[in-house]
């Protein structure tokens, strides 16, 4: 895997981190699990932050490990599994992300345009 395409995977995996504090940001600064009007919210928030996370941690491994091992297509295939059982998240395409970062278009972390 040459170096564009490692560093395209790189941004991709920040920009899940950020998604990850995004989504649990919620959870912060006080107790919503006492308010049973929030525990909805609260409790979707945790679900798809920690499915985010899941989805991104062994990209993390594989970065750490020069991408050895790396199968692009199980990681895809992984992606699109999470955004069937996400379909209203409102976090961007981590397809369309990864394929501007490699076509080396301006994408910037942290407004994801």
């Amino acid at each position: 895997m040459d170096q564009t395409r490692k560093d395209a995977y790189a941004f991709l995996l920040s920009a899940a981190l950020l998604h990850v504090k995004w989504d649990l940001a919620g959870t912060f600064g006080g107790f919503p699990w006492l308010n049973p009007f929030h525990w909805r919210h609260f409790f979707r928030a945790v679900d798809i932050a920690g499915a985010r996370a899941f989805l991104f941690h062994n990209l993390a491994i594989f970065l750490a490990r020069d991408m050895q091992g790396f199968r692009e297509e199980r990681f895809w295939e992984d992606v699109e599994r999470f955004r069937a059982r996400y379909p209203t998240d409102p976090r961007p395409d981590y397809r369309r992300l990864f394929e501007r970062k490699l076509n080396r278009e301006e994408v910037d972390v942290m407004t994801l345009g």
